[in-house]
């Protein structure tokens, strides 16, 4: 299994985004958590194997919902934990 984390930028709050993040995570058998930054991106962690997060990285390309991602960045993960599920966590900051 594979953990990946990536922030979103663009039109990615208040159109939907983490719900329709969300949504394709749980149809498609990933686990992990998205939330809004206080900075008006998304963040979202992602665990599953090579390929479900390859399907994810491409879904998230054509942009959840009325969403627009601009800009995807893969950053390194925060967490080593192993997750049960998909979430939508409350917003954090940054620095989180």
């Amino acid at each position: 299994m594979a953990l990946k984390r990536f922030i979103l930028e663009g039109k990615v709050q208040g159109v939907g985004c983490r719900v329709g993040i969300e949504t394709y995570c749980k149809q498609a058998e990933l686990s992990g958590f998205v939330r809004n930054l206080n900075s008006g991106r998304v963040e979202c962690q992602v665990e599953g194997n090579a390929s479900q997060i390859q399907s994810f990285v491409e879904f998230l390309g054509s942009g959840p919902s009325y969403s627009r991602v601009d800009r995807l960045m893969e950053v390194a993960p925060k967490q080593t934990e192993i997750y049960n599920d998909f979430r939508i966590l409350a917003d954090g900051n940054d620095e989180d």
